[in-house]
């Protein structure tokens, strides 16, 4: 099946690049069903707050001149540097740039730490009102994260840091992203991803199953 091209620029920093995350996006959506196959570029470094990526002349020269259907903003996690208050403020001063273009905004919400579930809460309200505030697409990662391990706390999601995310964990966020901007589920999608035929990565079988009607339980859920 021919598929149509979305590009998608992703600004971030780790927990946007871990685990070939986009790739995994990217090679999800090539093996579905989907009309539209996903194309990723990134502009990710490590703890890069969107405030330092915001006068950047990269950042301004990709969204401006790049010709993406969506562009992703993503925040420092671990800590949530400057709560609410930045992300709004830093990323509204990026999204001035795509306002002038034909891209949709994507707020990418992370996850807590695993140690700290309580910081869930205020980063989720803080995604959420983000994406009215710049009229974007919530891609909400962090709600699907804290309900996977609601739903099945024996599910390992974090590498080692307990901070960043394991290939599982990358797994659900590749899920997350499939779901939210191609709108369909991501039941059935294949539990490995590979790159020119060889193995990069292999979820359980099971464990995908399970990720993937989390994520979608999620996505559908939002705003009702």
């Amino acid at each position: 099946m021919t598929k149509s091209t979305y590009k998608i620029l992703f600004i971030g920093n780790s927990h946007t690049y871990y685990n070939d995350m986009a790739y995994m996006l990217q090679y999800l959506s090539e093996q579905s069903d989907s009309s539209h196959r996903i194309e990723p570029v990134m502009i990710a470094h490590p703890g890069k707050s969107l405030g330092e990526h915001k006068v950047e002349p990269e950042i301004r020269f990709n969204i401006l001149y790049g010709n993406y259907d969506f562009i992703v903003l993503q925040q420092v996690a671990h800590p949530f540097k400057g709560g609410k208050e930045a992300l709004i403020r830093d990323g509204k001063e990026i999204y001035e740039f795509i306002k002038q273009t034909q891209a949709t905004p994507i707020t990418y919400m992370t996850w807590a730490e695993k140690d700290k579930p309580e910081n869930q809460k205020p980063m989720t309200e803080a995604y959420i009102e983000f994406a009215k505030e710049i009229h974007g697409l919530l891609c909400p990662v962090g709600m699907a994260w804290q309900n996977a391990i609601a739903s099945n706390p024996d599910l390992e999601l974090y590498d080692a840091d307990y901070e960043h995310a394991n290939p599982v964990g990358s797994y659900l966020v590749a899920c997350t992203f499939y779901s939210a901007i191609l709108k369909k589920s991501p039941l059935g999608l294949p539990n490995v991803i590979k790159v020119n035929g060889k193995v990069l990565h292999e979820i359980p079988a099971k464990e995908a199953e399970f990720i993937q009607k989390v994520v979608w339980n999620t996505v559908t859920g939002i705003g009702k």
